[in-house]
Parts: C-alpha cells; structure tokens; sequence
C-alpha cells in the first residue's frame, strides 16, 4: 500500500509534460494565425471604409461644381467649365498626387491653356492615405448642349502605404443647373 501513495505523489512524467506543452503550442499558434487574419481583414474593411468616403466626398465636390457651372467642354480626363466658386474658366482634372484641382485656363486656339496655379478641390486632410486611380469624364450632348457629365472615380491605396490594389469605384450622373432649369 505504501507504494501506491509513493506514486501517487509522484506527479507527471517528462512524456506527459512534453505533450501537454506540444498541445498548448498548437493551441496558441492557431490563436496567433487567427487574430493576424482578423486584424488584416479589419486594416482592409477600414481602408474600403476610407476609399468610399474619399470617393464620395470628391464625388460631392466635382457635382457640386458641374451642377452649378456653366459648362463649356467635357474631356475625357477634364471638364472645362465656369465655375461659380473658382470663376470663369476652371478646368477640373486629377494631378499627379491623385488630387482633384480646379486648374485656371484661358480659351486658346480652339483649346484651354493654364493661366495660374491649380486649387485644390479638397483639402489634403480629406484624402487621408488614399489616392484617386482613375477620374473620367463623359458628356451626353443634345445639339452642342452638354445634357449631363457621366463621371467615373476609382480610389486605390496610395503608393507610400507599400501595398497597391483598387478599393472602390463610384459612376454617377450629373445634370448642370443651367440645362435643368431651362428643361422645367
């Protein structure tokens, strides 16, 4: 009887042991492999979250502009127009940075030439870490009317962030003031 209370008081065995740390390391690398991935999916949902709030706040600032101008020429990558809070003569384009500017250009030779330094249509603030990929303009005429600007904006992760990829894209239609009031 003596011998079984001897072992008894014993404890665990190095085999024991051994496996009891193999399990509670696989049970913590299985934690570890999730919350990474909860995290990145997290870092990714914010970033959509902010390319939709970029491209809709640029989106807001371009209708606003279209839809109180007066239109004179609508590019492919630009909408010539005169402008009630920038003035005659506005070109609105995409820099270099990705920024929607509202550029001052004069008529020259049956086009627009630059006549002074671009304003920004946004503050930097509003574009946080994000950039517009893409900003393209299309017009529906009627006669030499333009009848309303279709607009495409696409938002992309910026550069400096390390990691590139299209985060969101918005298409909408814009009437101008002017073609709206003389339709009622």
């Amino acid at each position: 009887m003596r011998t079984w209370k001897r072992r008894a008081r014993r404890g665990f065995s190095l085999a024991e042991c051994l496996v009891t740390l193999l399990i509670l390391s696989l049970m913590s690398a299985l934690a570890c492999g999730g919350i990474s991935n909860a995290l990145q999916n997290r870092v990714q949902a914010i970033r959509v979250a902010d390319a939709q709030t970029v491209a809709s706040t640029v989106a807001q600032a371009v209708a606003d502009q279209l839809r109180y101008g007066q239109i004179a020429q609508v590019e492919e990558d630009g909408v010539v127009l005169s402008s009630g809070t920038y003035g005659a003569g506005v070109r609105l384009e995409r820099n270099a940075q990705g920024r929607v500017v509202a550029q001052p250009v004069t008529a020259s030779g049956g086009g627009y030439v630059p006549t002074g330094d671009p304003y920004a249509l946004l503050g930097e603030k509003a574009y946080s870490s994000l950039a517009l990929d893409g900003l393209r303009f299309e017009a529906d005429l009627d006669g030499g009317q333009v009848k309303s600007v279709r607009v495409e904006l696409s938002v992309d992760v910026s550069p400096e962030e390390g990691e590139t990829g299209h985060l969101w894209a918005l298409d909408y239609t814009v009437a101008p003031l002017n073609e709206r009031v003389a339709s009622l």
